[in-house]
């Protein structure tokens, strides 16, 4: 099998497993919305309800700094894929999504995107 052909695979492996992960994170945001309207609704504010509260809050930001650690690896780990693509099939240009505008791209937490690297 070719080189190219196996680094392929798992190119389309990666990137199918990073469009599931930005997708469980917008299901995990709506999630996240839906429970801080539901403690919001309830009349009674007690200390049993702020613990639980303080609780599911910490699980929530432990849970999305570990969905976006892993979704850095894998765009990280694309951009090489690609860039080893490119060298092996003497294509500078061929695969260039995440070398450009993947994870490199981004600054101060993904908050702001910088213009890509021609």
């Amino acid at each position: 099998m070719d080189p190219v052909e196996i680094l392929f695979k798992e190119y389309d492996t990666l990137r199918s497993e990073a469009i599931a992960r930005r997708s469980e994170g917008f299901q995990f945001a709506a999630i996240g919305g839906a429970g801080l309207a539901w403690f919001a609704a309830q009349p009674h504010h007690s200390k049993k309800l702020w613990t639980l509260l303080a609780i599911l809050a910490f699980g929530y930001c432990l849970t999305i700094y570990c969905a976006i650690r892993d979704l850095k690896f894998l765009s990280l780990r694309i951009a090489e894929i690609e860039q080893e693509v490119n060298r092996l099939s003497d294509a500078p240009g061929l695969l260039k999504w995440e070398t450009h505008w993947g994870w490199p791209s981004f600054r101060w937490g993904g908050l702001i995107r910088r213009r890509p690297r021609y």
